[in-house]
């Protein structure tokens, strides 16, 4: 009897081991991924109270399909930000920034911005480049990123801060923004076909920062070849040296689609500025501004929908002089 016993525990021996090692298997299995519940964006409340700019970006094209909100923000004196958000004509949801500045008022200036206020090619945030640029007595109220750059931070196009020659590009077409040693605010570049408005010599600028297209010069909307819609920042200048910059979000669904060069033509033919001009854009396009009651700048905008700002290469700065 005890050998049967032996024998048949011997036969269940394999099953027994298979067993376990079946069950073992199923208890080391990696449990499943966690899933991040998405974080979805709160509604964007009833507005019913269109600000006077609003108004007249909506006038004469159909980039603003729907208005949906905004509000107006006073920096300093001369300056101030808008946030708008609406529905575009392709029914994607918007949000854009429209810095103003007075640059006829003679307390108002603009300057480039060089990471860590360095000679060298770096990279640095820009609300983190306002800060570090400041001239004692003087403060960067706002600032916006600049010129497309390279890994290392070397920027495509001429740069030049403080008298100090960074980097020169040769071609005659881009687009520039800066300011002379005499104070006079300057667009450089000429787009194909245009007469050269700002005849003057690269030595008497104190201030140049690149861009990357031209979108109106001389009162002249410029051709659009890039078709891409995105995240973009640019800037414009009236005839009467009041500066606007659009700032563009994107690309997130449900809060920004971003938007193609020639919708920002629409857009600052609508403001009536004589010239403009994109600069570097998606998860680069940043509005910052200075807290008023602290030596520090915050980023206002969401860059391609995130809220981490990006390292860029160059920036330009709205001054207070005093």
């Amino acid at each position: 009897m005890k050998k049967k016993l032996v024998f048949k525990f011997v036969k269940l021996l394999p099953m027994l081991f298979l067993g376990t090692t079946l069950m073992s298997c199923v208890d080391n299995e990696p449990p499943p991924p966690y899933i991040r519940p998405k974080k979805e964006e709160p509604p964007i409340p009833v507005d019913n109270d269109m600000l006077p700019l609003t108004k007249q970006l909506m006038t004469g094209n159909d980039v603003i399909k729907e208005f949906k909100l905004d509000s107006v923000k006073k920096v300093a004196e001369g300056i101030e930000y808008t946030h708008i958000r609406f529905v575009n004509k392709n029914e994607g949801l918007m949000s854009m920034y429209v810095l103003s500045v007075d640059l006829a008022n003679p307390n108002l200036t603009m300057q480039a911005l060089a990471p860590y206020n360095d000679k060298l090619f770096g990279l640095q945030k820009t609300s983190e480049m306002a800060k570090y640029n400041e001239i004692s007595g003087q403060k960067i109220m706002a600032a916006i990123n600049g010129d497309a750059f390279a890994a290392s931070g070397e920027t495509t196009g001429t740069f030049i801060f403080n008298d100090y020659v960074r980097k020169t590009n040769t071609s005659a077409v881009r687009p520039y923004f800066g300011l002379t040693k005499t104070g006079e605010i300057i667009f450089q570049g000429l787009p194909t076909g245009e007469t050269n408005q700002f005849p003057i010599d690269v030595s008497t600028i104190r201030h140049l920062v690149g861009g990357t297209t031209w979108l109106i010069y001389n009162n002249h909307a410029i051709t659009q070849t890039d078709v891409s819609v995105g995240g973009k920042s640019s800037l414009g200048m009236t005839a009467a040296k009041k500066l606007y910059a659009i700032i563009v979000d994107g690309v997130k669904a449900d809060y920004s689609n971003g938007i193609s060069f020639s919708d920002l033509q629409k857009l600052y033919t609508a403001l009536g500025v004589k010239y403009a001009m994109g600069l570097d854009g998606a998860s680069s396009t940043t509005l910052a501004v200075r807290d008023l009651n602290q030596p520090n700048h915050y980023m206002v905008n969401r860059p391609a929908g995130n809220t981490n700002e990006r390292l860029v290469g160059n920036a330009i700065g709205f001054v207070q002089l005093k």
